[in-house]
């Protein structure tokens, strides 16, 4: 057992809180079944990444005895993605080590943890807003508020031949508005049989969640929102597409590079370590098809 004074550096080595916080960022993200989470990439900070979205062949055609079978050429469209780095920190005195309640050290790595998250998925919902690449989007002559008719023609959107899982985002607010539909159902009516966290209820075989990074457009924020409309929710529906072939096709893709950066600094004329967290990451639509906004009167 290591003889002395127990010291503040002891308590803050960064080999022991860097894969807490690494770990609280990965396991935190509340929307991860709706993304594929890619961290094979070294990321710089500013850097442009350009990422590959393969298109599908046409259909298999009757090939006759002895004819040729016919070749066709595996086209892709090219979809940028910028590189963020993120970052926060907190400041913990001695005295809070000392005599706070609970476990101020982890307390400070979780809070980090959260507010990189945050911004992560963030991130997300901004590039569903403003992508160039959303064409499934449901604007009504006359906005409306959120209710089965609306979710339902935003379902249609999507086109699909066999039924997947979908999850509705909404904002907070739109809960009371759903609740009053009488087709929405409560989680608790369905056992609590839920697919991901935070989800709230089923309408239009929809498992609705709410969040807050919904954004209500405005007359700034549509500049850069594109997607948006004045006075609307930006309600997101998400299909979960099945695994084909061993491949994942998920409608969302977070790419976060390998290392979470952690340091520590210790000010000792005021006996206070600070703790600082950064991450580098991008988030883009990896598949369109998949992905439905709703711009719903609030």
């Amino acid at each position: 057992m290591p003889a002395g004074n127990t010291l503040s550096t002891n308590l803050f080595k960064p080999e022991i809180v860097k894969p807490m916080l690494s770990g609280a960022i990965d396991n935190k993200l509340k929307l991860t079944k709706l993304f594929k989470v890619d961290n094979s990439l070294s990321l710089q900070d500013g850097a442009v990444v350009k990422v590959a979205k393969y298109g599908t062949i046409a259909d298999a055609v009757v090939v006759a005895e002895g004819a040729a079978i016919p070749v066709e050429q595996l086209t892709h469209t090219v979809v940028s993605m910028q590189a963020r780095k993120i970052g926060n920190g907190v400041g913990i005195t001695d005295e809070a080590v000392g005599r706070g309640q609970g476990d101020p050290v982890k307390e400070a790595i979780l809070q980090i943890a959260s507010s990189i998250n945050r911004t992560i998925e963030k991130s997300a919902f901004e590039c569903v807003y403003k992508g160039i690449n959303i064409q499934r989007i449901k604007n009504d002559t006359t906005a409306v508020p959120i209710s089965y008719n609306g979710i339902v023609d935003m379902v249609g959107l999507l086109n699909e031949e066999d039924t997947t899982e979908k999850v509705l985002i909404i904002h907070p607010a739109q809960y009371t508005q759903l609740l009053k539909d009488p087709n929405f159902v409560d989680k608790s009516k369905y056992g609590g049989n839920v697919l991901m966290d935070g989800e709230i209820g089923m309408i239009a075989g929809c498992r609705v969640v709410r969040n807050n990074n919904v954004v209500l457009g405005t007359a700034q924020n549509i500049t850069t929102l594109t997607n948006l409309k004045t006075d609307c929710y930006g309600t997101i529906l998400i299909a979960l597409a099945p695994i084909e072939l061993g491949v994942e096709n998920h409608p969302l893709t977070l790419v976060l590079e390998r290392d979470t950066y952690i340091e520590t600094e210790r000010d000792a004329q005021k006996q206070i370590t600070n703790i600082y967290g950064s991450k580098t990451y991008g988030v883009y639509v990896s598949n369109d098809t998949k992905v439905v906004l709703g711009n719903f009167k609030k």
